[in-house]
């Protein structure tokens, strides 16, 4: 009975074949409805919930979730935000940053940027024009607090003593207004005099600005508002993003940006002479508008999140660009390279596979990445392969009918075709077992495109020969040709064992050198030359020297006691002095607390009172307190490698470790990307070995 089994299974094969050389329109037919199926997951169908296929080069590629370090990167990310873009924000020579009108261009632009409703893919979003507005208020809360507090106790002595004198009523009230009036002007001026050179505190007041956010040479910026105003002609924007956020709401970032960057400058207004003619004038002055004005500005947008979202636009052209060339390139080979029938046929065979594996990866929610950006040139390859094997193997079949021909050349290639395509999906699978998405996400969209590639040339090309020619068509696709002979592949196929041999020490060498291959991580080769989002960061870079950013992050139960603080402010130090000419110092819990106790960590009582005044803005970008977590910020200044990274990761985390109870880590994309590139060249090996024994396991 096994045996009389095991004869049927062929025989039943051939029938399936038979079946699509014989009803060739209704497979077609069918070929055409899973075409038109496939199509919705690359361009999407909102009414069923189907997205378009998606670009990304994002951080999340790179993260292995059930990592212990992926939970360390979230905190970090929930509590401060991820990896920000940047806008730095220029004044050209001859012209004059901070100005109220400048000032107030920047708080509308950050306040735009910080709007949930337009942009839900923003965590927080830090400025000098956000500093300044907040200072101001925080100056006129603090004044009104002090000036109604002694104009209550005035008033309430007077009326305490028109009482005293038995006046009545009406004469207590009005005594004790005439009183308040008086206390309160008499503040007013008690503390303008106590600073008089700050102004009044207002967002549009330069003297208020300068007063706060530089030195009092009006020179340098103050040590902790270099990371919002590194100098006075340069101010930077950090937009801290979601570690949610998609690709779509980085353009949103750049799109806002762009809007502000074009924004026309506010119109002339001409004052009036003194003597009030309206012909005279003393000369043009901008308006001050509502949202101030930054026309005369240059505006440079940078960050990890904007080379990323450049990245994947590019991968994104390169892959409408090149698949055309791609697909011109095979069709030229095929046309004078491959004498063979039907050889033309190969090529949109090929399209096909490419637009079904596509449509497939897009509905099982597979983005494009670099990674699986170099699947569709392989599936090309394979469904070109499958199809030129089926016509060539037509060739060689001379007698009978169209659909007997094409039955015969099916049934002598689709077996053995299968059985390879069925062990090289099984070897891609085994890439499918790493923890990093974007090798895993590589590994199940080649496996779509293998099996695409297969359906096409079975479910597709066999019917299409067989209706080709058996129909008028065959007279422009299937012209006779001499059998195909290839005398030098005949040779190598008759290589003897001694001639292999060195092949396959070779390839034991290549095999052997896997742990040793270097992976290109510099941004500067990785990016398309004169890519504009690669210039702009290198325009930061060598205007204030800031490329990227690393942060050192403590966890504990109390972050914000003298303990931690001092943990936390000697260990930074450290690692600055380490990595001199790497990083640089931004900002920290410790430098915040500092810069209102003259340069020093304060004791216990002055950090509470400091971190219960202070506005959440503020304390809340190194301090949190929901979370356990404080930081201390770097900024890298220069574009590095991953391999560069990694080396001042490894750095970090060296050094004496905190007190009890509290551990620190690194944090931030370098830290994520130098892990990844650890973990691959680990798995590299291994993962290959498996894919090899799965190859051999599947081909019987």
């Amino acid at each position: 009975m096994a045996v009389s089994a095991r004869a049927a299974a062929p025989a039943q094969s051939g029938e399936g074949v038979a079946v699509l050389a014989r009803r060739p329109h209704a497979f077609l037919a069918l070929a055409v409805v899973l075409t038109a199926v496939l199509s919705l997951g690359i361009v999407g169908f909102k009414p069923l919930g189907i997205p378009a296929l998606q670009t990304d080069a994002g951080v999340g590629l790179l993260a292995d979730p059930s990592s212990p370090g992926f939970a360390d990167q979230a905190l970090y990310a929930d509590s401060f935000g991820a990896d920000p873009v940047v806008v730095m924000v220029e004044a050209p020579n001859g012209v004059e940053l901070l100005t109220g009108n400048h000032f107030i261009g920047l708080a509308s632009l950050e306040g735009q940027l910080a709007d949930a409703k337009t942009h839900p893919g923003i965590k927080k979003v830090y400025g000098p024009g956000t500093v300044v507005n907040t200072l101001a208020l925080e100056v006129t809360k603090r004044g009104l607090e002090i000036c109604a507090t002694q104009a209550k106790a005035a008033e309430d002595a007077a009326v305490k003593s028109a009482a005293a004198a038995g006046r009545g009523a009406a004469d207590q009230q009005a005594a004790g207004q005439a009183a308040f009036d008086a206390a309160a002007k008499a503040c007013a001026q008690a503390l303008a005099a106590q600073y008089p050179s700050l102004g009044v505190p207002a967002l549009n007041n330069p003297a208020f600005i300068k007063q706060v956010l530089l030195e009092p040479d009006g020179t340098k910026t103050r040590p902790y508002w270099a990371w919002a105003m590194p100098d006075p002609h340069h101010a930077l924007i950090t937009v801290r993003m979601d570690r949610n956020a998609s690709l779509s709401d980085v353009r949103k970032v750049l799109a806002t940006v762009d809007k502000a960057r074009q924004r026309p400058a506010p119109a002339k207004v001409t004052p009036p002479s003194a003597s009030g003619a309206s012909g005279a004038s003393n000369g043009a002055q901008q308006a001050v508008t509502p949202t101030g004005d930054l026309s005369d500005l240059r505006i440079t947008v940078s960050g990890a999140p904007v080379l990323t979202t450049s990245l994947a636009d590019a991968v994104q052209w390169w892959l409408v660009a090149l698949l055309p060339l791609a697909l011109v390139a095979m069709l030229l080979v095929t046309l004078f390279v491959l004498r063979v029938p039907l050889r033309m046929l190969a090529v949109p065979l090929a399209a096909l596979a490419a637009f079904w594996t596509a449509g497939a990866a897009g509905l099982a929610r597979l983005p494009i990445t670099p990674a699986t950006m170099a699947v569709l040139p392989v599936v090309l390859g394979l469904a070109t392969d499958y199809a030129l094997q089926a016509v060539n193997r037509l060739a060689d079949e001379e007698s009978g009918g169209p659909a007997g021909r094409v039955v015969r050349a099916a049934r002598a290639i689709l077996p053995p075709t299968g059985i390879a395509a069925l062990a090289t999906v099984a070897g891609v699978l085994a890439f499918a077992l790493s923890p990093l998405p974007l090798l895993r996400q590589f590994a199940l969209f080649l496996a779509i495109g293998v099996v695409a590639a297969y359906l096409v040339a079975m479910l597709v090309g066999v019917p299409l020969f067989a209706l080709v020619l058996s129909s008028d068509l065959r007279r422009f696709f299937a012209q006779p040709a001499a059998k195909p002979s290839w005398p030098a592949l005949a040779r190598l196929g008759r290589a003897p064992l001694g001639a292999v041999i060195p092949l396959a020490v070779v390839g034991l060498l290549g095999w052997s050198a896997l742990p040793f291959l270097r992976v290109e991580t510099d941004p500067n080769h990785l990016m398309p030359a004169g890519d504009p989002a690669l210039a702009q960061a290198e325009h930061v870079r060598s205007s204030i020297g800031l490329a990227g950013e690393i942060d050192l992050v403590m966890v504990g139960p109390a972050v914000a006691s003298p303990e931690a603080i001092q943990w936390l402010d000697t260990r930074s130090a450290q690692i600055a002095n380490r990595e001199q000419g790497q990083l640089r110092p931004e900002t920290s819990l410790p430098a915040f607390l500092s810069a209102f106790n003259q340069g020093k960590v304060p004791d216990a009582q002055l950090t509470q009172t400091i971190l219960q005044k202070m506005p959440p803005y503020f304390t809340g970008a190194v301090l949190s307190t929901d979370h356990g977590v404080s930081r201390s910020v770097f900024a890298v200044t220069q574009l590095t490698s991953v391999e560069q990274d990694g080396r001042i990761v490894d750095g970090m985390k060296q050094g004496p470790p905190p007190p009890a109870g509290y551990r620190a880590y690194p944090a931030g994309l370098s830290v994520i990307a130098s892990d990844a590139l650890r973990q691959l060249r680990q798995e590299l090996l291994p993962l290959n070995l498996l894919a090899l024994g799965l190859v051999f396991r599947a081909d019987p």
